[in-house]
């Protein structure tokens, strides 16, 4: 084994690939990777302190379901991986890992440590998401009256661990820290300039920090969801000035002010 040294040209089926080795990197309960690709394979063995393996694969096409997301389809997604393992194999050094495709590109770096039956991922790089899918996350929450866009290369960093026994949820121990850069947002009549925005999900709940301008007046407030109740629940703090000095209008009355109380229904 230490003296390995091959190249290989392999072509997959996403979903055998999972039930073999789901283990190695846990996915939310009930989540399911499926479709074809090629990968070619990089492995060389001959260093004694640290066995790497590179990966550059094309997958056409993608798909991803989950109890606790909307279905993710993609016609090509392309990846490129560059690791070095520990001969025990208990530390694994991410070098370089690229993630692009329509919806979502992605660089970062970091390791996989493993203590005992855990396995602990720490990383940090940069990535862009095209917030058109976010809106779909935030409809199941929010209702349909929601729309977002807006993609820009932002930093991010995530802590993991998983239990290779799976007997906890994976949501409950990741630290995730990013920005997402909006250039629109329209929901219950509200429309909200390009702003930037703090994400920070911890211990299954997600939190994040929205301060700009709406309908000509100030928006500052900070929301959080519950990733572990079904449906999600969103919270707002008490006592929190959402909106000030905005512009009233018959969208904002029919679809905000309505919600709170139908008194507001056709007031403008």
């Amino acid at each position: 084994q230490k003296e390995i040294k091959t190249r290989a040209t392999a072509d997959l089926d996403l979903g055998k690939l999972q039930k073999g080795y789901g283990d190695f990197v846990q996915l939310p309960e009930k989540s399911v990777v499926s479709g074809r690709g090629r990968l070619d394979l990089d492995l060389d063995f001959s260093d004694p302190k640290a066995q790497a393996l590179k990966l550059n694969g094309d997958f056409s096409p993608f798909k991803f379901t989950s109890a606790a997301f909307p279905p993710i389809s993609e016609k090509n997604v392309k990846l490129d991986v560059d690791v070095r393992r520990s001969p025990t194999g208990k530390e694994l050094s991410i070098q370089k890992l690229h993630l692009n495709s329509r919806p979502l590109f992605l660089e970062a770096s970091g390791n996989i440590d493993q203590q005992g039956n855990t396995k602990i991922l720490d990383t940090k790089g940069n990535f862009a998401l095209d917030l058109k899918l976010v809106s779909n996350y935030l409809k199941e929450v929010l209702g349909p009256n929601i729309e977002i866009a807006g993609k820009a290369t932002k930093p991010f960093a995530l802590k993991m661990i998983s239990d290779e026994n799976r007997k906890t949820d994976p949501l409950q121990n990741m630290d995730f820290k990013g920005e997402f850069h909006v250039n629109s947002i329209k929901v219950y009549g509200l429309e909200i300039a390009p702003l930037d925005i703090p994400i920070r999900i911890v211990n299954a709940s997600a939190g994040a920090n929205l301060q700009g301008t709406a309908n000509g007046g100030n928006l500052s407030v900070q929301p959080s969801i519950d990733l572990r109740k079904d449906p999600y629940m969103l919270t707002i703090p008490n006592n929190t000035d959402i909106l000030k000095d905005v512009q009233i209008t018959n969208a904002l009355a029919e679809q905000f002010m309505g919600m709170i109380h139908p008194l507001f229904k056709g007031a403008v």
